[in-house]
């Protein structure tokens, strides 16, 4: 988690140890995903690659990898991350309860926003540490990576996806049961 903070706050500098511990993390990926194509079965593996290394490295590990970014503005995105937070934290704990916690990314967070707690501050440490940083693609890429936007959350944005991993055919979209497997 350490690395995509630092990623999402600019910082590209990393240690040797941070950098041998983001590829171990992404070749597993890559590996558990040839796995499966052995058997004869395609593979998606939902992950962020917010930079053109991360997906630069995954392509020497799979060169015919495709990349797919689902676009959704932030500012949409971090009120349903609030809910799915809040439906996920044990009885008796919530954002206020992590914000002080002794987390050493906690430490950290009131070390740079202050220990105050307040809902605008810890979501704005959510949206800088993790919903920045994300470098779009280059044209370079353009070959095999993908773009959705899916700020409407819409029937469209799934039939995209579709379209671009090979699913035919009309489709069912009911947005309501979407809503309800989020954690």
């Amino acid at each position: 988690m350490m690395v995509i903070m630092k990623w999402t706050n600019g910082v590209t500098d990393l240690s040797e140890e941070e950098t041998k511990a983001w590829h171990k993390h992404h070749r597993i990926l890559c590996e558990q995903a040839l796995e499966v194509t052995k058997t004869g079965k395609d593979a998606i593996i939902s992950f962020v690659c917010y930079k053109k290394i991360v997906r630069d490295f995954c392509r020497t590990l799979i060169p015919d990898i495709e990349f797919i970014h689902i676009h959704v503005d932030t500012d949409i995105l971090l009120p349903k991350f609030k809910i799915r937070m809040e439906k996920a934290f044990p009885p008796g704990i919530g954002f206020k309860e992590m914000w002080s916690s002794p987390d050493h990314n906690m430490v950290l967070a009131r070390q740079r926003y202050g220990d105050e707690y307040s809902d605008e501050v810890i979501m704005r440490f959510f949206k800088d540490n993790f919903y920045s940083g994300f470098e779009e693609f280059e044209e370079s890429e353009l070959a095999y990576a993908h773009r959705i936007n899916n700020n409407e959350y819409s029937k469209q944005g799934l039939a995209d996806l579709r379209k671009i991993v090979g699913m035919t055919g009309d489709f069912e979209y009911n947005p309501d049961a979407v809503e309800a497997v989020q954690i």
